[in-house]
């Protein structure tokens, strides 16, 4: 018995299809394409290893643009292209592609493992906290800026009031004569007055 091979797609041209097909929907919205990319990274064919599964986007030279293609299994890698499969059907796909002297490479997306989904996980929401933190810092230098600076203004100076002279007390004609009537009693000598003879001297006397 023969192994079961998977099938090659025929180079054969095929009859357009009447109805979109997944693929075609899910490249007309680009929301679409990021869910299928959500746990896949964009990485170079020759650094994936066999049994991982890719993703991966490939220049059309009908539509002149890149289109998303949903991948499978990588079997084998050779010189110029890759073969991958879905279980049952097996395809290559190219390297590069060529068109008008132009050279597109193929864009290939490898599937994570869990501990790389994780690790991915944590460095987006490393990512996203680190744009809101950049985000606060703006709109407090907007704020910042919108609200106008106080002019510094000097303290008020404070004038002392001229002190008073002191003048002096206007006397009264009555003190000034006294005061002068004082002085001259002190300048002038005073008179010494006899003293008056004892009551026994002048009995002594009257005997006599």
């Amino acid at each position: 018995m023969k192994a079961n091979r998977p099938k090659y797609f025929s180079k054969i041209a095929k009859p357009e299809k009447s109805e979109p097909s997944l693929t075609d929907a899910i490249n007309s919205d680009d929301t679409l394409i990021k869910e299928r990319l959500k746990n896949y990274e964009e990485t170079p064919i020759d650094k994936i290893t066999p049994s991982t599964h890719v993703r991966y986007f490939i220049f059309d030279k009908k539509q002149e643009k890149y289109l998303f293609r949903l991948g499978g299994i990588l079997q084998r890698k050779e010189k110029d292209y890759a073969v991958l499969s879905n279980g049952d059907l097996s395809w290559t796909v190219s390297y590069n592609i060529t068109h008008n002297d132009i050279t597109h490479p193929t864009q290939f997306w490898k599937v994570l493992n869990k501990s790389q989904i994780k690790s991915k996980d944590s460095e987006s929401k490393l990512s996203e906290l680190e744009k809101q933190n950049l985000e606060l810092r703006k709109m407090i230098e907007d704020l910042k800026n919108a609200i106008p600076t106080p002019i510094p203004q000097e303290p008020p100076t404070i004038q002392e009031k001229p002190k008073r002279k002191r003048q002096p007390k206007a006397t009264s004609k009555i003190e000034s004569q006294s005061d002068s009537q004082a002085q001259e009693q002190a300048t002038q000598p005073q008179e010494l007055k006899p003293k008056k003879p004892r009551k026994k001297q002048i009995q002594e006397l009257s005997t006599l």
